[in-house]
């Protein structure tokens, strides 16, 4: 019982620890993603669908990063 309470907090702890890092990158993956949109759109690139999910993604994160 008491080992599979440890493990259960080792798995939240590493869990969290990944969690954090993935939102330390949120920034970085962020003006990455606002590169390669505007790259294709300078270039007249012709994944629409592409172009369009990646400025929905940036329109989503800039949202919640604004509510927090």
């Amino acid at each position: 019982s008491s080992v599979i309470q440890l493990k259960h907090v080792c798995e939240s702890v590493s869990e969290n620890y990944y969690n954090a890092l993935l939102i330390s990158k949120a920034p970085e993956m962020l003006e990455m993603l606002q590169k390669v949109l505007k790259i294709n759109k300078h270039h007249n690139f012709n994944g629409h669908l592409i172009n369009e999910q990646v400025a929905q993604l940036i329109k989503q994160a800039t949202e919640l990063w604004k509510q927090t």
